[in-house]
């Protein structure tokens, strides 16, 4: 009887911390102290072990989405398995991201560098903040392009004799 004692103690004991781990991830906490320490062979093993691949799991990707919030968007990252929803999930946004910033440098340069104003972000199949962003950034080169458009106008008609046109 002391010996079924102490077997079902271990195996609660055991259960318990696999509960409180869990519910420690369900909150979104990932400290280092949610280890749980894998010392049986069967089942419990097995969960203690599942429960350790999981919590190591959330923390890459956890530091992952940090780089990427912190704005390093060479961060290297692989998914767990193709099943892996929130990894793929993750790549797309660090890519989207990447997409974005490239759009908007090459844009920003051929207006700059090569003073061409007409150049747009192309906002086909862009979505939510993306769309925003291509919407505000087309928006700004059209302010900007439309008074050097008028003052070309002015200027040309100049050069050919006609100092009649103002700037309205």
């Amino acid at each position: 009887s002391f010996v079924v004692y102490k077997i079902a103690d271990s195996i609660t004991a055991s259960l318990e911390k696999s509960n409180e781990v869990l519910k420690n991830l369900a909150e979104g906490d990932l400290s280092l102290n949610n280890d749980l320490v894998v010392s049986e062979r069967g089942e419990l093993g097995q969960i203690a072990h599942s429960v350790n691949l999981l919590t190591n799991d959330l923390k890459m990707k956890a530091d992952f989405a940090r780089n990427i919030g912190e704005g390093n968007l060479q961060s290297e990252f692989l998914i767990s398995s193709e099943k892996d929803e929130l990894g793929k999930s993750l790549l797309i946004m660090r890519d989207n991201l990447k997409t974005v910033i490239q759009e908007t440098q090459q844009i920003v340069s051929k207006a700059g560098e090569d003073g061409d104003l007409s150049s747009r972000i192309a906002t086909t199949g862009e979505n939510g903040a993306w769309s925003d962003l291509a919407f505000s950034v087309n928006q700004l080169l059209e302010s900007v392009s439309i008074p050097f458009q008028k003052v070309n106008t002015i200027v040309n008609a100049m050069a050919e004799g006609d100092l009649t046109m103002r700037y309205d």
